[in-house]
């Protein structure tokens, strides 16, 4: 698995030091749907809290730090007690921020490239379907977590992790962020409404171009 393939050639890449990525919009470009302090607070408060907490666990651990992300995520179980634990909790966070953040776009009408949108169609029967069953894993969540799209042996699936665990090793397409800090300003508690209004701010070129690295065999 390549590192850092998530979140395209203009970021950071995603090994040690770890840097924040910036924004690839103006944090007021997501509006109405996700409110500009919002977006602002998300990522220079939430996802940078992340960023320095997995450099600060790295710190005394020279021989991991040459490891790419998905790499310490793939076998975290397997590092020193101390450090799974802080890549399982801060690395998660990092990379579960970075493509959350990178598959938004601000609102207009898209929709994924026709090898994608076949596979939806093959997986949930229609874009319809998807987004019921994203929105039913979504409200099913209890606490903090994610909803995810990724590609697997069958085709798409729709998966859920909970606190900043990731669905790795299967090829994420697109994530929604399910922790209040990601909602509560903009929706309170309605959970529901803020994730519809997430889901139609999806950048489907993004996802499709992960669709066709997936395809292409970049993820095997």
């Amino acid at each position: 698995m390549e590192a850092g393939i998530f979140f395209g050639k203009e970021l950071p890449a995603m090994t040690y030091p770890y840097i924040l990525p910036p924004l690839p919009y103006a944090p007021a470009a997501l509006e109405p749907n996700l409110g500009r302090s919002s977006v602002r607070l998300h990522h220079d408060a939430f996802f940078a809290a992340y960023v320095d907490r997995l450099n600060g666990a790295l710190v005394p651990w020279t021989q991991y730090q040459d490891w790419p992300l998905e790499r310490l995520l793939l076998h975290w179980c397997q590092l020193p007690r101390t450090l799974g634990q802080a890549v399982r909790r801060y690395g998660g966070g990092v990379y579960n921020h970075g493509l959350y953040f990178s598959s938004l776009a601000p609102a207009r009408t898209t929709k994924p490239s026709g090898e994608l949108l076949a596979e939806v169609e093959h997986s949930f029967g229609s874009m319809e379907g998807l987004h019921r069953s994203l929105k039913n894993a979504a409200m099913s969540v209890f606490g903090s977590g994610w909803v995810w799209l990724v590609c697997c042996s069958g085709g798409l699936q729709v998966t859920c992790t909970a606190n900043q665990d990731t669905p790795l090793p299967l090829w994420p397409l697109f994530n929604v962020d399910l922790w209040e800090h990601a909602f509560i300003p903009d929706y309170e508690n309605r959970r529901e409404d803020y994730v519809e209004a997430a889901l139609a701010i999806i950048d489907w070129d993004a996802a499709s171009r992960r669709f066709r690295q997936r395809t292409a065999g970049k993820g095997e």
